[in-house]
């Protein structure tokens, strides 16, 4: 063993140590149970980071569409905004065309 590496154990039952045994035996990929069990982790290991990618490219898709939906509805209140302006700017004239038109009255009498 190289100075870097470090002997890492683990208990398990008798026939679960014949089953790997036996899978080791039949297998072209590994050539002894110490491959299996580090290919394994490394596998698992490999998974679990994969998943978290996957997962943090749909949180990224979702708040996308939270940002479009955020931009859009900006969109919208602004033009909210504008209509009442124009609202505003129209009851403002009504009102001084209707005060000039009860009061231009009064003036000519």
């Amino acid at each position: 063993m190289g100075s870097n590496k470090v002997m890492v154990g683990c208990r398990v039952s008798e026939n679960r140590k014949e089953e790997w045994d036996e899978f080791v035996e039949g297998s072209d990929e590994f050539n002894t149970l110490a491959q299996l069990v580090r290919v394994g982790v490394e596998r698992i290991i490999s998974d679990a980071e994969s998943d978290d990618e996957e997962q943090l490219e749909m949180i990224r898709d979702d708040l996308q569409g939270v940002l479009r939906e955020i931009k859009q509805t900006r969109l919208d209140i602004e033009e909210l905004e504008e209509n009442i302006d124009d609202a505003e700017d129209i009851s403002d004239e009504l009102m001084f065309e209707l005060e000039e038109f009860f009061h231009g009255d009064e003036n000519e009498q």
